[in-house]
């Protein structure tokens, strides 16, 4: 067999080799701070590892908490008795509310009652995410 063949064969099976070691596995992993994509369920993510969006977070206060609570980073409440979400890190540990908001929150304002609201992992973890950066901004 002539030498410019046997190097060949040597260099593609090189190639073969490293192919086979540096491919992707085709796995995608979930970063951290992403919720799950594509086939995933929401049972097969690591919602302890997930940090929450504070964005989504910000989105779901407007939308269930707004009519109470002053939910940016200034404003007074529109119900007197709800405390500005601005002020939630500062007046409690966030994790204790983490356990409230899974469980269901029930309180009242004075008297104005608060719908009872049970969040799911994901809720929980944005809400989360936005009332931690609300409390960053109101320290600055």
């Amino acid at each position: 067999m002539p030498r410019w063949v046997l190097v060949l064969i040597g260099i593609a099976a090189i190639a073969l080799f490293l192919a086979l070691i540096l491919w992707p596995s085709g796995e995608r992993r979930t970063p951290i701070n992403e919720p799950p994509q594509g086939p995933a369920t929401y049972e097969e993510v690591d919602w302890e590892r997930y940090r929450g969006d504070a964005s989504t977070g910000g989105a779901l206060a407007q939308e269930l908490c707004a009519r109470c609570h002053a939910v940016g980073p200034s404003g007074e409440s529109p119900v007197g008795d709800a405390p500005p979400f601005r002020d939630f890190a500062r007046m409690w540990p966030l994790t204790h509310l983490e356990e409230a908001l899974g469980e269901g929150i029930m309180v009242g304002h004075g008297e104005h009652e608060m719908p009872v609201f049970q969040f799911d992992t994901k809720q929980i973890a944005d809400l989360t995410a936005y009332l931690e950066k609300l409390g960053e901004a109101n320290r600055d």
